[in-house]
């Protein structure tokens, strides 16, 4: 009983923050996954591990990508969408958004390909396919 009330209690506190945040669409992006770090204007690097590095770029650059990077290529997703929530600084420190709006999402059968949670921003990149239909499960929580 008591883990249900404590459960209960931090979905409403995410729930909280969650209407007070903004949700946006951000299409036409790739991932593109290497074993080694390269410089490109117009993306968001992460280095997950001494063995990949990830780079969310626009869909347009991964020509170049290819050409520079094709020994140290991993993998691409090529037509990706992101949700980008922006939130009250209070979210930092709310346990349980990203697990909640990853739930909603998958839930539906919607698939994250990628998501980034720092300070006030939430970011999940879906297929381009699933842009819409996540736009609009998120929307009706957010805002």
């Amino acid at each position: 009983m008591r883990l249900k009330n404590s459960r209960s209690s931090r979905e409403e506190a995410v729930l909280r923050q969650l209407r007070l945040s903004k949700l946006m669409l951000i299409d036409n992006l790739s991932i593109v996954i290497t074993y080694k770090e390269f410089e490109i204007m117009n993306k968001i690097k992460m280095k997950l591990s001494d063995l990949h590095y990830v780079f969310l770029v626009e869909k347009g650059l991964v020509g170049e990508i290819r050409k520079r990077v094709k020994n140290s290529l991993c993998l691409i997703h090529e037509d990706c969408a992101a949700i980008v929530v922006n939130s009250p600084e209070q979210m930092e420190t709310t346990p349980g958004v990203v697990w909640y709006l990853t739930s909603l999402l998958s839930s539906q059968n919607v698939y994250s390909l990628a998501f980034a949670s720092c300070y006030t921003e939430t970011t999940i990149v879906v297929e381009r396919s699933d842009a819409i239909k996540s736009y609009e499960i998120l929307s009706k929580v957010i805002g």
